[in-house]
């Protein structure tokens, strides 16, 4: 797995926020620390963006954002 590039995460983020509700899609904050606390109370690595769907559209979104 590689890491994405500043610019390549700015251009994920921005496609995520056009295609799932507005507030679900995190890269700072409360609502980033709660959810990066969740994916893994073991490992204390800093996902780029974290996207907190609220059903299995949103989730399809996500998941085709990152191709």
């Amino acid at each position: 797995m590689s890491v994405p590039t500043h610019q390549q995460l700015a251009r994920l983020v921005d496609t995520l926020r056009r295609t799932v509700h507005t507030g679900r899609v995190v890269t700072t904050g409360p609502a980033y620390d709660a959810g990066r606390t969740l994916w893994n109370g073991a490992v204390s690595t800093r996902p780029g963006v974290i996207v907190r769907c609220a059903d299995a559209a949103e989730a399809r979104a996500a998941v085709l954002a990152e191709r």
